[in-house]
């Protein structure tokens, strides 16, 4: 737990974006300008599990614009999404930049992610990398 917060804060904070303390007044007014929060999980359509999402052999930025853009169509504002630590162990940078690019994605679309930080799914201490093996046909979410 302690290394996945070092780590969020490792990857996405920058000083030059802290601000101070919201007053109470300042936080209520930005929650009641916030619309009504309707979103799902999101996983790429043809990804298995979230490996292979987000893997540079797999990773589909012009799928991801559809699908996200289809999400907003329908009146979502809010999308979940999941990262995986063993492509982050793999390649760092590539999986920063990943990342980056389906955060302006969903700001293309006025979606606001929640990154749930390196969750490892049904499948107990994975270990393989590159292309996952296919879905067990009939069984929700059989690879995660």
């Amino acid at each position: 737990m302690i290394r996945g917060a070092f780590l969020f804060f490792a990857l996405f904070y920058s000083p030059s974006s802290a601000r101070g303390i919201w007053t109470p007044a300042q936080a209520n007014s930005w929650y009641q300008s916030q619309k009504w929060i309707l979103g799902g999980n999101y996983i790429l359509s043809d990804a298995v599990n979230q490996i292979e999402m987000w893997q540079a052999e797999t990773f589909d930025p012009v799928k991801i614009d559809q699908e996200i853009g289809l999400g907003q169509n329908l009146g979502m504002n809010t999308m979940r999404i999941f990262l995986h630590d063993l492509v982050y162990a793999q390649d760092p940078t590539g999986f920063k930049n990943r990342v980056t690019t389906v955060l302006q994605i969903a700001d293309k679309y006025g979606i606001k992610p929640i990154l749930v930080f390196f969750t490892t799914g049904a499948i107990a201490n994975p270990s393989t990398s590159g292309f996952q093996p296919p879905p067990v046909q009939g069984v929700r979410e059989s690879r995660k």
